[in-house]
């Protein structure tokens, strides 16, 4: 059971109804809770890569919360051209064949990937991308992965789900995700891969990273006023995964 194909980012309407899309309980429990640790942790006066960019959401919000400086890559070309649209001050945004960052060596102070490595194929792709990652980092750069919860696979949200109830997936299975877009009647349908938390956690590893710790935010972290825009399904069932790792401050250092 489950997808068969995968989803086309470069084809113009797919890319349009996905930036259409409400990401509101992705911003709750997943960007918002990811940029202010990634103030706490380093400030605002810092340079972000946001690999897999799209439309410059994230990029957005990051800019909003008061970092210095983001550049955004994307495969897809439809992707970059929303992104580069409303000319945002301190952003800089590039289309990339996958596993490649334009930027010379440490030239960053942290790297998010949002919704981005549910995406990719093969260990070995995902793997490469992380290396590529690791190399444009400075030493004790930060890195945030952000990305469906592969435990809660089929609980029906307010819009989306991701896989269908009662499959169980084996990693790397195409894994069917339905998002309800405001103003449009029909679920649009994007197809993604199926990670485990223990994969996720060995390819950042094998990549040079120190960690990854792993956090699956619950409704109870956040204020009130936001719970109260929350379904049931997602005060109890923590949507999505979030993973943060650390380059190591020098060349000595060897991750465990």
């Amino acid at each position: 059971m489950g997808a068969t194909t995968k989803t086309k980012w470069d084809d113009s309407t797919v890319s349009d109804l996905f930036v259409a899309y409400d990401d509101h309980v992705e911003d709750l429990l997943g960007y918002q809770p990811l940029i202010a640790e990634m103030l706490r942790r380093l400030g605002g006066d810092v340079r972000v890569l946001d690999y897999g960019c799209g439309g410059a959401k994230v990029t957005r919000r990051m800019l909003d919360a008061g970092i210095a400086r983001v550049s955004g890559v994307d495969l897809s070309a439809d992707m970059i051209e929303k992104a580069k649209a409303p000319g945002l001050p301190g952003a800089d945004f590039a289309r990339v064949e996958s596993g490649r960052v334009p930027h010379e060596d440490a030239s960053f102070d942290a790297a998010i990937i949002c919704f981005v490595l549910i995406n990719i194929d093969t260990k070995a792709e995902i793997g490469a991308i992380l290396k590529e990652i690791h190399r444009v980092l400075k030493p004790g750069g930060q890195l945030f992965v952000l990305d469906s919860n592969p435990r809660v696979t089929g609980v029906r949200f307010k819009t989306f789900q991701s896989g269908e109830a009662g499959v169980t997936y084996a990693d790397g299975a195409l894994r069917k995700v339905t998002l309800q877009v405001p103003g449009v009647a029909e679920p649009f349908v994007i197809h993604d891969r199926h990670w485990s938390q223990e994969t996720y956690v060995e390819l950042i590893r094998e990549a040079g990273f120190f960690g990854p710790s792993i956090y699956e935010l619950t409704a109870d972290a956040i204020a009130a006023e936001a719970r109260e825009r929350l379904t049931v399904s997602e005060r109890t069932h923590p949507p999505f995964l979030r993973l943060t790792a650390q380059k190591a401050e020098s060349k000595a250092e060897t991750p465990r």
